[in-house]
This record gives C-alpha cells, structure tokens and sequence, in this order.
C-alpha cells in the first residue's frame, strides 16, 4: 500500500503495483487534464482517496490511455467519469461498479465521489456490465431472443426456460452465414 500514492495515474509501468496490491478494491477516475472540468473533478477525487486511503487504490486514467477507455466503454464524451473495480478473490472474474459520470461530477462535488464509494461498501451498487441497449423488440417473429449484456442472466439463468445460446458477432464471416 505504501508505494502507492493517494493517487496513482495509470500508465502501463505502474499497472503492475496497481493491479498487485494487497488492496483489491480500485476506484478508477477517467478524465481528461485538457478540459477544465477535469481539473474541478480530480480535485474532488483527490480529496477523497485521502479519505478512503488503504481501503481502495486510487487511479487516475488519463484520457490518452484510450485502451482502458475502450475496456470499461468509456467514450471521451463521458469524461470526466469514475469506476470502481473489484478484483477477484482466487479464480473469478473482476467486477466493475460505474459510479458518477460528468454531470455529478461537474464542479469538483466530492459528495457524489464520497455517497458512490459509501453506496459500494454498503453493497447498495450494482455491478456494471457493458452492454447494448435492451432492443424494442427482443424477440423477433420467429421467437428467437436478443440478448444483451443487461438481460443475459435474467434470460440464460430463468429456470422456468430452456434455454440455448448462440453467441453472434456481427462482423464475423462464419457468424454471417448461421
């Protein structure tokens, strides 16, 4: 914990001491150090990783770092924008809880920073799954489902259904001729 500081920016060589902390829990900040909200919100951000210090790793991901932009469907229309990311404990999948976007953010409020990270410790945020918009119509003519990200489990894991899925990428070559 002690090499890291309050803050730590993202950067390919600091990924190792972020992701291979004993503290599992990051509270990632996405924002863009060009645009003025971006310097009101950081400093919201800043005063409260001090606060959460030892509880959670504090990130700051510049707005060039556009892979983990692209790996947590953060566009630069949505900056200045926070994550929280809990890594898994043993084998599992690590799970991202989106917290407030720019407009909660605007002005540097450290309110909606510090009632965010409050509601995850409290397990009253849901995780965040990158997803399509549920479809108007999420069954076709012939019965066939749409399934997005935020209607997988509800659909896949209803026991009252049989249920068969056929993963489709739409610029897949095989895909296109299923």
């Amino acid at each position: 914990v002690n090499q890291l500081a309050y803050v730590t920016e993202f950067s390919p060589e600091a990924s190792g001491k972020i992701f291979g902390s004993p503290i599992k829990t990051q509270a990632l900040f996405f924002g863009d150090k060009e645009e003025e909200d971006h310097v009101k919100a950081k400093k919201g951000f800043d005063a409260v990783a001090k606060e959460y210090y030892g509880k959670v790793v504090a990130v700051s991901v510049p707005a060039d770092q556009s892979n983990v932009l692209d790996y947590f469907g953060v566009r630069q229309k949505d900056l200045p924008c926070m994550f929280v990311v809990k890594a898994p404990e043993g084998q599992g999948q690590m799970q991202k809880f989106k917290g407030p976007g720019s407009e909660e953010l605007a002005g540097g409020s450290e309110a909606a920073l510090k009632k965010f990270l409050s509601d995850y410790f409290e397990g009253k945020v849901e995780s965040h799954k990158k997803s399509e918009e549920v479809p108007e119509e999420p069954v076709d003519k012939n019965g066939v489902t749409t399934l997005v990200g935020k209607t997988f489990d509800e659909v896949v894991n209803d026991p009252a259904l049989d249920v068969l899925v056929e993963f489709y990428a739409p610029w897949c070559g095989h895909c296109k001729q299923l």
